[in-house]
């Protein structure tokens, strides 16, 4: 696996957090992805938010590296970022995600057990970044994963083999542009 870089946007106040909902395993999450070979981590979190939400980050500092204790994870860099701009009204899906959402800290949808620990760690404000290993991923949660939501897994493993099972509207660019304009118009509604 590619080594990962995540970013956890706050809003000013430290009271709420961007979450993306992903397509190939449509939980909540932070947004954030895989490093390519010719970036840093810090170039691939702001690539992988502003392709998951369309939206632009500053980063505000590095929370720390995660490091895999087994093949169900890999190495993830872990900062924490600030919006440049207002944060839209409406969101516009994109190839990775489907929806995008502020959540109240202290109210967040059911999350993975690492996503939780970055995000305590983060709102903790540590003086430097933390090297930890990855607890929490282990065969035994992969597992318990697989039997919880099968489906999921399924359309998670598909997306990795590159089947596109996942896509948003699989005729989308061949539909006319009067069509488009239509759907457009329904989803202001």
């Amino acid at each position: 696996m590619k080594p990962a870089a995540v970013g956890l946007v706050f809003t000013p106040c430290r009271r709420h957090i961007l979450l993306v909902k992903r397509r190939d395993f449509p939980l909540w999450v932070p947004p954030g992805g895989g490093i390519e070979a010719d970036e840093t981590a810090e170039e691939a979190v702001r690539r992988e938010i502003g392709e998951e939400t369309q939206l632009s980050v500053r980063i505000t500092r590095h929370i720390g590296v995660y490091l895999p204790i087994n093949r169900l994870s890999s190495t993830s860099h872990l900062f924490e970022c600030e919006l440049l701009g207002e944060f839209p009204a409406r969101y516009r899906e994109t190839a990775e995600c489907r929806d995008m959402r502020l959540f109240p800290v202290d109210q967040l949808p059911e999350l993975f057990c690492l996503h939780q620990e970055w995000i305590q760690v983060a709102l903790a404000q540590l003086n430097s970044p933390i090297l930890a290993k990855t607890q929490c991923i282990t065969y035994a949660t992969g597992i318990g994963i697989l039997l919880k939501h099968p489906i999921l897994c399924f359309r998670y493993f598909c997306s990795r083999f590159g089947l596109p099972i996942n896509s948003p509207f699989p005729v989308q660019s061949q539909l006319p542009t009067e069509f488009e304009a239509k759907r457009e118009t329904r989803r202001d509604v």
